[in-house]
């Protein structure tokens, strides 16, 4: 899809983010022989009148746990939003654990996490205003305007099918 549209500096784009593993696909990881696991993520970025600008189900690879999936995707989204040269962003993800890490610059993120949310925090300088806000998961395939959703997308990468009911 295109670029977004030039926009007054008060609008937000809006970023959807989620991950998912599939807990049978592991790896051991080098050096720890820790037990790794294929990981995909989606991501929905929306303009300001939350029209889908772009979505995308990603593989991301072999992680060792949900929360490192969780920033992986996030990740990802804002690399994506930096390239659209967004300004103003608004993540939404339903990690309640993830979003409080991102929204307080002051919180220390230890062990593995630490990496991950020293990238994610970096590519967040990039932008003039960034929210980091907890949703509910809807578990939906798709949002009410058809568009998918960022779990949907998430479980697709990595190879699930849809959730049971």
């Amino acid at each position: 899809m295109g670029r977004p549209p030039t926009l007054s500096p008060t609008e937000r784009y809006h970023l959807e983010t989620d991950a998912s593993l599939r807990l049978w696909d592991t790896k051991s990881a080098p050096g720890t022989g820790k037990a790794t696991y294929l990981a995909g993520g989606g991501i929905v970025l929306r303009d300001p009148n939350l029209r889908v600008i772009e979505s995308h189900s990603v593989r991301l690879g072999y992680l060792s746990s949900a929360i490192i999936a969780e920033y992986a995707a996030i990740h990802f989204g804002l690399l994506r939003a930096i390239s659209l040269k967004i300004r103003y962003l608004r993540v939404r993800n339903d990690n309640l654990s993830v979003i409080r890490a991102l929204a307080d610059p002051a919180l220390d993120v230890n062990g593995e996490a630490a990496e991950i949310v020293e990238r994610v925090r970096t590519a967040s300088c990039h932008f003039e205003s960034i929210e980091f806000l907890w949703a509910a998961s809807t578990h939906s395939i798709q949002r009410s305007d058809g568009a998918f959703s960022a779990d949907y997308l998430g479980r697709k990468a990595c190879g699930l099918g849809l959730r049971p009911r």
